[in-house]
This record gives C-alpha cells, sequence and structure tokens, in this order.
C-alpha cells in the first residue's frame, strides 16, 4: 500500500474538514515516509550482498561460533619434528654398545629424605613374536620406595617407546605395578587400532577392571622415554594428555585424559639443562623433569607436586653399563 494522504488519512481516521496546519503536517508527513521507503529500497537493492554478509557475521558472534570464539585447540601448539632414532648415528652411538643405565635418586619431602628411586634404561626389540618381526625400542624401568611412619609405598612402572616416532607416535606398552597400606593396584596399557585399553586391578575391588579409552593421545608415561630420544619433539602448549599409570594406581581411578599445560624451558641460571613441565589444573598435580640440553639427555632431577605437596628427586648416582 503506497503511502498516500488519502490512504493515511483513512488509517489515522482524521476527519475531512481537519485545519489547514494538521493537513500540511499529514502532507508533509507522507511525504517523507514515501522518500525513507524509496531510498531504503534503492539501499536494499545496491547492498543486499553486503547486508546479507553483515548480518550472517552478526548471527555468528550470537551463536559464538566464529574462529575468534572457538575453544582452545586440543593439540600441542609446537611444531613437532620426529626423528626415526633407528638411523640417528648419535643416538646409536650412545646406545649400540650399552647394555643398561641406572640413575638412582634421592626422594626429599619437606627437607626429610623419605626414600629412594632407580631410572633405567635399555634398547630392546618389542614383539619378536609379530609377523612384521619385532619392533626396536627404548624401554625405561621406573621404581620407587617411600618409607615413612604410618605409611609405605613402592611403584615399578615399564614403558616401552619404539625408536621409529614417526611410524609409531606413541608407546607400545606400559605397566605399572604399586603397592601400599591400601595394598596392591595393577595397571597396563594395550593398544587396539582406534583406542587404548587399560587393564587392571586396584585394591579396592576384586573384580577385573577394564576401561577404554576411545581415542589415542599422549601419554605421561613415554615422556621419560621421549626425552631421551628427542626432547624437542616433546609436545609443549595447552592439550588432553594421559597421567601417568602409578599415578593412577594411588588414586584407584579408572585412567582417563585430563586438560594439561605443557612447556620446555631453560633452567635459570643453568644454560646445560632443561626442564619440562606438565601442569593438571583439574587434578591439582604437577610435574617437572630436568634434563640435560645435549645427547644423551640424561635425566638429573625432577618434582611432582600432588595437591600442594612436593616430592623432589635428586640423581645420587649414575651408573653405565658398557658391555652388551
Amino acid at each position: 500500500m503506497q503511502f498516500t494522504k488519502t490512504n493515511l488519512l483513512k488509517l489515522r481516521k482524521l476527519p475531512s474538514h481537519i485545519g489547514t496546519i494538521d493537513r500540511h503536517f499529514v502532507k508533509f508527513y507522507v511525504s517523507y515516509v514515501n522518500y525513507v521507503v524509496a531510498n531504503m529500497n534503492k539501499f536494499i537493492r545496491n547492498n543486499f550482498l553486503a547486508i546479507c554478509i553483515t548480518l550472517s557475521v552478526i548471527f555468528a558472534f550470537s551463536k559464538k561460533t566464529t574462529i575468534f570464539q572457538q575453544d582452545k585447540p586440543q593439540t600441542p601448539a609446537n611444531v613437532i619434528v620426529q626423528v626415526n632414532q633407528e638411523t640417528n648415528q648419535v643416538f646409536q652411538k650412545h646406545w649400540k654398545n650399552q647394555d643398561i643405565e641406572n640413575t638412582k635418586f634421592i626422594l626429599i619431602q619437606d627437607s626429610v629424605t623419605i626414600g629412594e628411586a632407580t631410572l633405567s634404561y635399555t634398547l630392546k626389540d618389542f614383539g619378536k613374536d609379530q609377523p612384521n618381526g619385532a619392533i626396536p625400542s627404548l624401554s625405561s624401568n621406573f621404581t620407587q620406595k617411600i618409607s615413612q611412619k604410618n605409611y609405605h609405598y613402592s611403584e615399578n612402572s615399564t614403558v616401552i617407546t619404539p625408536l621409529n616416532t614417526p611410524r609409531y607416535a606413541h608407546a607400545l606398552s606400559i605397566i605399572s605395578s604399586s603397592q601400599s597400606n591400601d595394598g596392591t593396584d595393577f595397571l597396563s596399557l594395550q593398544h587396539e587400532p582406534k583406542s587404548y585399553l587399560f587393564v587392571g586391578r586396584n585394591s579396592t575391588e576384586q573384580e577385573k577392571e577394564i576401561h577404554r579409552v576411545t581415542e589415542k593421545g599422549n601419554l605421561e608415561d613415554e615422556i621419560w622415554t621421549k626425552i631421551r630420544m628427542n626432547p624437542d619433539a616433546l609436545p609443549q602448549g595447552e592439550f588432553e594428555m594421559i597421567p601417568s599409570l602409578g599415578y593412577w594406581n594411588k588414586t584407584h581411578e579408572s585412567p582417563n585424559a585430563q586438560e594439561v599445560k605443557a612447556e620446555l624451558k631453560s633452567e635459570e641460571g643453568n644454560p646445560k639443562l632443561k626442564i619440562y613441565s606438565l601442569d593438571y589444573p583439574e587434578i591439582k598435580r604437577k610435574l617437572d623433569i630436568t634434563f640435560g640440553v645435549n645427547p644423551p639427555y640424561r635425566i638429573y632431577k625432577f618434582e611432582e607436586t600432588i595437591e600442594g605437596k612436593k616430592i623432589i628427586a635428586n640423581s645420587k648416582l649414575i651408573s653405565l653399563n658398557s658391555q652388551k
């Protein structure tokens, strides 16, 4: 309907004998409305595409679906360059004649010695009975014993990580067992085509417990071997990681991925050492591992903090057996 004087009068039900001033006002008002409508139609026709884009952007922002409003990516922030240690001459030079390497640590809490730990490394052919043959791997074994007045705890964990990390992104096998005042706990990691399978038994349940993680991802346990192979490839930034099986044994819970902030930095005042830090805000746990900047990247210290309680492990002795 056109905004004419007659139609506007009908809509407003104005009497035909309205005064001259009212008639002039109506005439001006009708002219103004027609002018605005005509120019608006012209503007929309000439800028239809721009208007559609603008409305789409406004709608996207209202729904928080723009790239600027997305959640933080669940992938490491650094660009990881994997190296096949099977052909890395620097790595092979150290390990080819090496039978086993042991590092002993003194465990300290609140300036009091509470126990000892041992971290051992050796090369191992994993899965000799596999159809495609054995997989050359670096195996780590971690043991610790803590003895306090009313608390005794021991742990043993073994991790097997392939040397060919471009082909095998994660550890092939992780086994962890612990014994404490509560009883004995056991967890192992097995690979399935698209998932991890955790099989274990804890001291609070007599039945066998199986927990399946639907997606493969970063594992804290494999950090200990990956540092010795190629620390520059350690994941950094904010992403998800499955904490160590030893931690899950302590808590008697099923393993699951946790948000973590990972950082690799030089130790303050000592350029010959680096620190790799893992901070899990949800479970209030932090792990710092200090190691040498040059091959073979020996680990000299680590600190674990759980809910404000810190255990510091300083290396006491590094022993090498160079005869195979």
